[in-house]
């Protein structure tokens, strides 16, 4: 099955694992997300709850804005920033991974979508610099229809 853009409005459930090397502290973070097409722009939207180690959970939300491409997308802040582009991989390639690099100095964020397992999906941050050393795992299922 070849991924389109399309195939990723509507809502997801999120679980994301991170990883802090510098402070050894671990989080997570459960909640939902929405890509609602507007335009030429979609707005991701998640919301959920922000955990780390014995620390008072959080309440976390962020907002990108998602552009459709010929290749997939090009993603940006929510104050239309360019973050980074993620292709759809095309499945000749063997494999249904993309990869994506965003340098915000002095810090450098490598990500890989796997989308191997569609409509189960995942992506996975390594970020480094010289205040930050750590990883995270967003993986994303699609909320069921409730009602």
């Amino acid at each position: 099955m070849k991924l389109v853009c399309s195939d990723f409005l509507g809502n997801w459930c999120i679980e994301r694992q991170i990883e802090d090397f510098l402070t050894q502290q671990t989080g997570t973070f459960f909640g939902d997300a929405i890509i609602v097409a507007r335009d030429r722009d979609w707005v991701y939207s998640e919301t959920g709850t922000l955990s780390f180690n014995n620390r008072t959970p959080l309440k976390s939300e962020r907002r990108y804005l998602w552009s459709p491409t010929a290749a997939g997308f090009d993603i940006h802040f929510d104050d239309s920033r360019f973050f980074h582009s993620f292709d759809l991989p095309i499945e000749a390639d063997g494999g249904k991974c993309s990869t994506a690099h965003h340098w915000c100095d002095p810090d450098d964020y490598n990500v890989q979508y796997d989308l191997n397992r569609f409509p189960d999906w995942s992506s996975l941050w390594q970020v480094t610099g010289p205040r930050k050393l750590y990883k995270m795992i967003s993986k994303y299922k699609p909320r069921p229809d409730v009602g």
